[in-house]
């Protein structure tokens, strides 16, 4: 149930409410600020999520990276949260130019299964590949090294693409939280962001999966 990079944990049924989406564009580290370097959305909480699957050498975001998920914390605040199995985490769809819905595959139809069934409960949550408790990620109130979550598998390997070209994907996640603020009290709160819809390309010298 685990998946490649990912620590996580959980709480109870508190949703985090949304705020429209606002993907937007910015820099990470000393990556340059390109207008496609990540998309973001923000939860009402104050947390950010950012999904990176550029490719630097080309300047686009491809179906062939692991889905990169990053966090940063509100301004001026260091927050802590566990990220949930593969199966409670992620909601992933993929869609092709003619806005048809691309099949899954086995792996990808893993993904998301029970989104809307995540509550506190310590085995719903990722843990380190030696077991035990969950990792907690801390993350700042900026992009840096300390910034990522997790990474997905690649669109290619959870989704039967059969024709090279632009596709849509929209990515939706879901983590427990357990401190907006270190210096805080605990929250203990499921914190769900806006979808985030990504252009992404399966370039022509992918080899296509049937």
């Amino acid at each position: 149930m685990m998946f490649a990079g990912c620590f996580l944990l959980a709480s109870y049924g508190y949703s985090d409410t949304f705020k429209t989406n606002t993907a937007s564009a910015q820099p990470i580290g000393n990556r340059p600020a390109l207008d496609k370097l990540i998309s973001t959305a923000t939860a009402t909480s104050g947390l950010t999520l950012g999904v990176d699957i550029l490719d630097y050498g080309i300047g686009t975001n491809t179906t062939e990276l692991p889905i990169g998920l990053i966090f940063k914390a509100p301004a001026n605040t260091q927050s802590a949260f566990y990220l949930p199995q593969e199966e409670y985490l992620a909601r992933l769809e993929l869609y092709d130019s003619n806005n048809h819905a691309v099949t899954k595959t086995k792996l990808g139809a893993q993904y998301g299964q029970l989104f809307d069934e995540l509550y506190w409960d310590i085995g719903k949550f990722a843990t380190p590949h030696n077991g035990g408790h969950p990792k907690m990620i801390t993350v700042r109130d900026e992009w840096d090294s300390r910034s990522w979550g997790c990474n997905l598998q690649k669109v290619s390997d959870l989704f039967t693409i059969t024709e090279p070209g632009q596709y849509r994907l929209k990515v939706e996640v879901q983590i427990m939280l357990l401190y907006l603020n270190t210096k805080e009290k605990q929250v203990r709160q499921i914190s769900r962001f806006p979808p985030i819809e990504i252009m992404v390309t399966c370039p022509k010298a992918t080899k296509i999966k049937k």
